[in-house]
């Protein structure tokens, strides 16, 4: 037998849904939760942006290629970045020039334009990637180091960021071979800035390779591997330092 409390229960739960419907039947009341639906989705939103531009280093979070103002000194890389982003991300690029001149920024856009289409991206300096790996081999094992150089080579999108401020020495040209060597051998291009035109790119690994008592090839097998995941010719940004200055935007 049903007790009495549990019959009061049962009616007072019965009143809530019709005051429920009743209330889902007022057009006021429809409009407030269907604004505060749009206010939960767009905060959902947000977090998410936040949670992937975390992955981007922070003077450029917000670069976005769709927006950035096309003049004279980056038409032509501006018009390459958003070539990699139509083309899917499967061609590379190689955008060079002097300090500040909006490489890596261009670099920062596409990998946030990779990670809003939800797929995976890194942006990489190549002299921290090499200082963690070789952090890493104080503590732990070669297959370790070995297996956190395939991680990085396995990320569909990939920016390695100045390329040739890295520390060049046989262990460290290893690494990068071996980044290259993996990305080409799986189809994954590469987009990356450098200081250096690829000619004197290639004269920075030769050099490295004489003063580490290496074969030649140990540079130019590094080079050509690079040259097949961001083909040549790269471009070249020209134009004064952008640095302490907010990027333009149209």
């Amino acid at each position: 037998m049903i007790g009495q409390s549990s019959t009061d229960a049962l009616a007072g739960m019965l009143a809530r849904v019709e005051e429920l419907k009743a209330l889902s039947a007022d057009p006021e009341r429809q409009a407030w939760l269907a604004e505060q639906q749009k206010r939960d989705e767009l905060r959902r939103h947000n977090a998410r942006l936040d949670a992937l531009e975390r992955r981007i280093p922070a003077q450029f979070r917000g670069a976005d290629l769709a927006t950035c103002r096309r003049d004279a000194h980056c038409a032509q890389a501006l018009d390459a970045a958003r070539h990699v982003v139509a083309e899917g991300f499967l061609v590379g690029l190689g955008l060079f020039g002097s300090n500040g001149v909006g490489k890596s920024y261009l670099g920062a856009g596409i990998a946030r334009a990779a990670l809003l289409a939800g797929i995976p991206a890194r942006f990489e300096a190549a002299s921290g990637f090499v200082e963690r790996l070789a952090d890493a081999t104080l503590f732990s094992s070669e297959d370790q180091v070995t297996r956190a150089i395939r991680e990085v080579a396995e990320t569909p999108v990939l920016v390695l960021d100045d390329l040739g401020r890295e520390r060049l020495d046989r262990r460290t040209m290893s690494w990068i071979f071996l980044l290259l060597d993996w990305r080409l051998n799986d189809a994954r291009t590469i987009v990356v800035t450098t200081n250096y035109p690829p000619e004197k790119l290639l004269k920075r690994y030769l050099a490295a390779a004489e003063r580490c008592g290496e074969d030649p090839s140990a540079a130019t097998s590094i080079f050509d591997r690079l040259c097949g995941l961001a083909p040549l010719p790269w471009v070249e940004m020209r134009g004064k330092s952008l640095r302490g200055r907010r990027p333009e935007h149209s």
